[in-house]
């Protein structure tokens, strides 16, 4: 039984923690979850057991997600980033490796959504925001402020709904949360400091 555990530990240290640009491997993030649970000095406490359960099934749904994405031509990597990003002209997403796998996935959803919007360009809706980021003039205009706002919250809606139409197990409650942690912060810099018109050259 000892020789075993061993054999299992060795095992998984010859794995490799997620390094900048990993692809999702569902038994590296198994074991990632396991050993922040066994090096907990209160492992045998409800919230750390209820922090295990929610890893092990966000790791299934994260599973059930790349692989929409992959279906999709989406390629998606974990790096030492914050939060989340996609990149429509690479058809990358790429979400912090640092976080836990619960908040992983409603990243990971949230990017997936905005991939779903489709392109700003054509979408009148939209073509205002992230298109125009580069030119420092137009990111202090309001609308272009507004439309990245108004982006960023479709694209947690069309989030929620592929977590529905994929059927994972989400808790609705952490979802609204970060949501809202994450909106918040571009409602305080759509406010701040904008231009409602253009400078005149």
């Amino acid at each position: 039984m000892l020789q075993e555990r061993r054999r299992r530990r060795r095992s998984r240290s010859e794995r490799k923690e997620p390094l900048l640009g990993t692809a999702f491997n569902e038994e590296v993030w198994r074991d990632r979850a396991w050993a922040r649970y066994t090096k907990s000095q209160f492992a045998t406490c409800p919230p750390v057991n209820s922090q295990w359960a929610k890893d092990l099934i966000s790791i299934l749904n994260l599973n059930t997600l790349v692989r929409w994405c992959t279906s999709r031509g989406l390629k998606v990597q974990f790096n030492k980033i914050e939060n989340g990003q996609y990149d429509p002209m690479l058809k990358t997403i790429s979400i912090s490796c640092q976080a836990f796998p619960t908040k992983q996935l409603l990243y990971l959803l949230h990017e997936c959504g905005h991939h779903l919007i489709g392109s700003k360009e054509k979408n009148e809706r939209f073509s205002m925001g992230y298109s125009h980021s580069e030119d420092p003039d137009f990111n202090k205009l309001l609308i272009h402020r507004m439309a990245i706002l108004e982006e960023e919250c479709e694209a947690w809606e069309r989030g929620r709904r592929l977590a529905k139409r994929l059927k994972l197990d989400i808790i609705w409650k952490d979802f609204n949360l970060l949501r809202l942690e994450c909106l918040k912060s571009y409602v305080l810099w759509t406010a701040s400091g904008y231009r409602v018109r253009a400078k005149k050259k």
